[in-house]
């Protein structure tokens, strides 16, 4: 079967078809895994973040308040106004009155810099609304809120009192009188103080759990699904680190397997030299030979099979050609082409040989046999004439689109026009490929003929091998 066809050449075709599907559908689920793994690392981020932000909101309720409590307390019994100051600016950041310092929410009163730095102006329940509180722990965060706010009423109240302003009944602390410092510590210190300081704490301890709990199960579910899917990523790279394995085998394979095909078709149109030639990258081959050519014509071959139709002539002519084919390989002989029913073949190329004429003239003796065998076997009386000469020739490889190994030279002509004036079933020979071939084979003599080109000359037809050569 013609190689160009072949079944193994369509295998390789949809293999290549398959296999750049899967490339596309590896690559396609390499970038769906790239993005999940994205997007669960940023939700974890987010679930991260989420849980240090709500956290942050709700320990600087619980540190506002207790530094409220503190610069309350710290005035009343020291009167250093620095402290009134910090409660009102305490309160005034909490409230969203004033911006709020850089690392506000840490470490601020207990390193106070020399300058702060402001940020953002925004209260403690609007920050709270931009968290992503659930129902009941927003309700937690602003009871507590509410109840610190109530504590604050009670701080400034003892903090005036130690000042001498007292609450004019409308909320105003406009009625002066002598300063009460008992009455002060009493609202700062006493038990009933310290059970409403309680209340503060005890929503923002259930928050703290309630926000702890739900974002811990958010990322253990995040940790779950992104370890179910890292998992799956690397099985997945496993299976196409092992398909591509297999891929490259396959192709290497498969490319081996093509360059034998195709250095099995050059070998089909080319000697095997020539073709070890052409691989090496030599680009014009042409050489001069001691050789033999011979041409062999099949008589009227298609007025003897017409009644046979056009596809059974060509199939006898395949099988007699193809029976040619394999003694040439036989018996060392180079086919050179094959012209419609003539088939051509050469002795002593590529590779220079002493005896050439007398291996073609036992290739042409062969042709007979098989010739007369195929009549047998398929009822037919086809003919034959077959023509030979020797010398000097020139072959090589002509042609760079459906290139040919050819030859040149008046010898092929020769070998030519001895078969086209030659006999029918028989095999004329020059009298120099006589020469050559007397000592080993019966040749008989003819008439000398008139040969085109040529003139008169002396042929001889070949008859067969002398007995014991």
């Amino acid at each position: 079967m013609n190689a160009l066809f072949s079944p193994g050449k369509l295998e390789r075709q949809k293999f290549l078809r398959l296999f750049f599907v899967l490339i596309a559908l590896i690559a396609l689920l390499q970038c769906v895994f790239s993005w999940l793994i994205f997007y669960f690392s940023r939700s974890q981020v987010e679930a991260t973040s989420e849980r240090f932000q709500s956290l942050k909101v709700i320990y600087e309720l619980a540190q506002s308040s207790e530094n409220l409590t503190k610069t309350a307390q710290t005035y009343v019994i020291t009167k250093e106004p620095k402290y009134r100051v910090d409660y009102e600016r305490i309160l005034a950041i909490r409230e969203g009155k004033r911006p709020r310092p850089k690392d506000y929410e840490f470490f601020y009163w207990n390193l106070l810099p020399a300058k702060d730095v402001p940020g953002n102006t925004i209260s403690l329940i609007e920050l709270a609304e931009h968290l992503s509180f659930t129902n009941r722990e927003f309700e937690l965060f602003s009871q507590a809120l509410n109840q610190s706010n109530n504590i604050t009423i009670i701080e400034i109240t003892a903090m005036n009192a130690s000042e001498g302003k007292f609450d004019d009944g409308s909320g105003h602390f406009s009625l002066r009188k002598p300063p009460d410092q008992a009455l002060a510590i009493r609202l700062l210190f006493d038990d009933a103080y310290l059970e409403q300081k309680r209340k503060v704490f005890i929503p923002i301890e259930e928050l703290t759990m309630l926000v702890v709990d739900r974002t811990q199960t958010r990322l253990d579910t995040l940790n779950t699904r992104m370890g179910i899917l890292m998992a799956t990523s690397r099985s997945f790279s496993l299976f196409a680190a092992l398909f591509m394995i297999f891929v490259v085998v396959k192709t290497v394979r498969s490319l081996s397997i093509a360059n034998k095909e195709n250095e099995m078709l050059l070998l089909n149109v080319f000697p095997s030299s020539v073709v070890t030639r052409l691989k090496h990258g030599e680009e014009t081959i042409a050489d001069e030979h001691q050789a033999s050519i011979l041409f062999a014509d099949i008589v009227d071959f298609t007025k003897s099979t017409a009644q046979l139709g056009p596809t059974k002539v060509v199939t006898l002519l395949n099988d007699l050609f193809g029976m040619f084919d394999r003694m040439t390989d036989q018996l060392g002989i180079e086919k050179i082409k094959t012209i419609g029913d003539n088939y051509m073949a050469a002795s002593g190329i590529p590779l220079p040989e002493a005896d050439h004429a007398a291996k073609l003239a036992v290739f042409a003796l062969a042709m007979k046999d098989v010739l007369h065998l195929f009549n047998i076997q398929h009822d037919l009386q086809i003919a034959m004439r077959i023509g030979m000469d020797c010398g000097t020739i020139l072959a090589g490889v002509i042609g760079h689109k459906k290139s040919i190994y050819d030859v040149w030279g008046d010898v092929v002509n020769t070998a030519s026009r001895m078969e086209s004036t030659g006999v029918h079933n028989e095999i004329q020979v020059t009298e120099k490929m006589a020469f050559m071939l007397e000592d080993k084979f019966l040749l008989e003599p003819r008439e000398p003929i008139e040969v085109k080109g040529k003139g008169l000359m002396r042929t001889y037809l070949l008859k067969g091998k002398k007995p014991n050569s």
